[in-house]
């Protein structure tokens, strides 16, 4: 098992390794539906929503991945809830952009839970 910085494994590795288990077995999993193309992927918790776009080509757009430009507005059909909470710059430039309740940036939302989302 790896081990952490400063030499020492995580507790949770240890806990489990009596089990067997590898770490990538108890990691946190989440699915994100991309409803423009209709398709479904399981992707570990905490893995931002324009990593998956771009690898499964999904139609959500990019310029800056930083959460400057706001071209990257998706709309959260379901599960806005299980994204990680919006940053005071994201939330800027979402007000700069007259977005709805329920859009996010994909390059600054962080998958934590099941959800569903399109281009905005």
């Amino acid at each position: 098992m790896p081990a952490r910085p400063g030499g020492r494994r995580s507790p949770v590795i240890d806990h489990f390794n009596h089990l067997k288990l590898k770490e990538s077995d108890i990691m946190a999993k989440a699915k994100i539906t991309f409803t423009d193309i209709d398709q479904t992927v399981n992707v570990p918790a905490g893995t931002r929503v324009i990593e998956v776009s771009e690898k499964i080509g999904a139609g959500i757009i990019y310029g800056c991945r930083e959460g400057d430009c706001g071209t990257c507005m998706m709309h959260v059909e379901e599960g806005w809830n299980n994204l990680t909470e919006p940053s005071v710059l994201e939330e800027k430039v979402l007000r700069e952009n007259m977005a709805s309740r329920h859009d996010r940036l994909a390059c600054q939302a962080q998958i934590l839970g099941d959800c569903r989302v399109k281009p905005a």
